[in-house]
């Protein structure tokens, strides 16, 4: 009986052992196991098995107990996998409904967003965006495709595509992207900024990029208007204090296109002077277009383009003749319609008509000439700082552009009034010498700062009437001084080398380079711009001096730069 029962015992135990997974239970099942297991058959002395399953109630009941708390635990396991699948699908729903948000304010913005990879394909996810700004979709297709690009700028974008993705690229990101295309005009004519920011891997590497697209079309509508508004604002300002210069201008303008028309066989650096000299005064007077149009041929004519025939006639000439009608158009609305036909226009002060009429009816016949001098000190000359306004301003305006404080302008003399109309060529052509000063003389505020000189520069400009040692005649003299960084005598070696091989620059002196500074096409800056650089201002005025009958000259200044201007007084006639 005992042997039966001993093997009972194993079976029950191996079928508990089976079904029961508790750790707890599973460890007393196999020790009471063991024990029955190692439980040697009787042999020779009676083992009382009853006394070894006394224990089993209290084991079926330890058995019984962890069934019941492994079914809690898979209750418990299921209800917390419920609850995560509900919270799981939660999350997934808000995930959705933020990816849904993101998408709808990209899209609200107006912007295309799209990425593209190291062969420059984009990728198939953007911004409904995308499609109105490129006129297309763009995924899958290539970026030269979508913008239109041609051949060249097709290999200039493979290139730039190798540099952004190479590790071994020695520039930074935001200096690579400058040299991507920044704009781009679709098919509707609407102007699309373009933008470029980098998408890199967890190592740091570049793996795509992100391309951002931005109608500013209305944007650079309204800047375009401001600046126009803010042009009109100049003109009206400009031309009505300074009236009898502007309607110079207008008229020896109009009579320059005019005579381009009649003759095509004029010498190119006559041209040249003429458009250098009404550029600055355009500018001077807020006529930014015209400006830019005579700024856009003095750079082709001057790169040797042809200036002759057909060509010209139905391109640059007719854009300035454009510009110019519109010019008499805002004259006329600003000084009447006449203004061109009246000419020059003085204020005279009615004590000094009433003088005048009381010298006329005291005259004598032989004082003739007293009496014309008496016209043109008292009548017909201009204060001086009327003379130099448009240099003034010209003075102040570069300054703007530079962002450097306008200089101080002293002046020297005691001679209170000039006859400009009888200089009016070389008045106007001083706007070139405050260009000149401007922009190779006064210093930053910076460099001011580091050679110990005040913030705001100082130009100094004095007039003296004297008398020819070798004619007897009287002169005008103005000398404009500044305190610039004078002349860079190495420099101007250099250029006056560059531009003339056949001069033997290192025997010349100092004083002799100078001068070359009037000359045609000699510049110290090697890239011309709006402002200098392309040799033509300072010639400008020289040729307003030699028409003139005067002289010229340039000296080194303390501590700047000096330039003095000789012109005959012109005598009653």
């Amino acid at each position: 009986m005992c042997a039966e029962l001993h093997e009972h015992s194993r079976k029950l135990l191996r079928q508990v052992r089976r079904h029961l997974k508790d750790k707890d239970a599973e460890q007393h099942i196999l020790d009471l196991s063991k024990l029955i297991e190692n439980a040697p058959p009787p042999l020779g002395r009676e083992l009382d098995y009853l006394d070894i399953l006394q224990n089993f109630p209290d084991f079926l009941n330890a058995v019984d107990k962890s069934y019941a708390e492994y079914e809690e635990k898979i209750k418990l396991g299921f209800r917390s996998l419920e609850y995560s699948s509900r919270e799981l699908n939660v999350s997934n729903r808000r995930l959705e409904i933020l990816n849904e948000n993101i998408n709808a304010m990209l899209d609200s913005l107006g912007q295309g967003l799209v990425f593209f990879d190291r062969q420059g394909i984009f990728s198939q996810i953007y911004s409904k965006a995308c499609a109105t700004l490129f006129d297309t979709m763009p995924g899958g297709r290539s970026v030269s495709d979508v913008l239109n690009f041609d051949a060249s700028q097709k290999e200039d974008f493979v290139l730039w595509l190798s540099l952004v993705f190479s590790p071994e690229s020695a520039l930074s990101f935001d200096d690579m992207a400058g040299l991507a295309p920044d704009s781009f005009i679709n098919r509707r004519g609407r102007d699309i900024h373009l933008e470029y920011r980098p998408v890199r891997s967890a190592s740091g590497e570049i793996s795509g990029v992100l391309l951002i697209a931005t109608d500013r079309t209305q944007e650079k509508r309204a800047q375009e208007e401001l600046e126009a508004t803010q042009s009109l604002s100049r003109f009206i300002v400009r031309a009505a204090q300074n009236r009898n210069e502007f309607t110079n201008f207008i008229r020896n303008m109009r009579s320059f296109v005019t005579d381009h028309a009649i003759c095509k066989t004029r010498d190119i650096v006559e041209i040249l002077r003429e458009m250098h000299t009404y550029k600055g005064l355009a500018f001077h007077f807020g006529l930014e277009r015209l400006g830019n149009i005579l700024n856009q041929a003095e750079s082709e004519i001057g790169q040797g383009k042809n200036i002759s025939g057909d060509d010209v006639a139905a391109g640059f000439f007719k854009e300035i003749e454009r510009e110019l009608e519109d010019a008499i158009r805002h004259g006329e609305n600003l000084l009447g319609r006449d203004f061109l036909d009246r000419g020059q226009v003085r204020m005279v002060e009615y004590k000094k008509l009433c003088a005048l009429r009381d010298r006329l009816r005291r005259l004598p016949a032989a004082e003739k000439d007293d009496l014309l001098a008496f016209i043109d000190s008292e009548i017909m000359a201009v204060p001086i700082r009327e003379c130099f306004s448009t240099f003034e301003a010209e003075l102040a305006r570069i300054a703007e552009t530079q962002g450097k404080p306008a200089p101080h302008v002293y002046y020297n003399t005691i001679i209170s009034a000039l006859p400009l109309g009888d200089y009016g060529e070389f008045f106007e052509s001083l706007v070139h010498l405050a260009r000149n000063i401007m922009s190779h003389g006064i210093e930053d505020q910076a460099l001011r700062r580091a050679a110990g000189k005040a913030d705001r520069g100082c130009v100094r400009v004095r007039i003296e009437k004297c008398k020819n040692m070798a004619t007897g005649g009287q002169e005008y003299m103005f000398e404009f001084e500044d305190d610039g960084r004078g002349f860079d005598m190495a420099l101007l070696r250099q250029r006056l080398s560059d531009t003339n091989p056949s001069f033997m620059v290192e025997q010349m002196t100092d004083d002799q380079v100078l001068q070359f500074v009037f000359q045609s096409q000699f510049s110290s800056q090697a890239s011309a711009s709006t402002l200098a650089g392309r040799g033509m201002g300072m010639y400008a005025i020289r040729r307003a001096v030699e028409q003139a009958g005067g002289r010229f000259r340039a000296d080194s200044g303390q501590p700047g730069a000096r330039f003095s201007f000789v012109l005959p007084v012109r005598s009653p006639s």
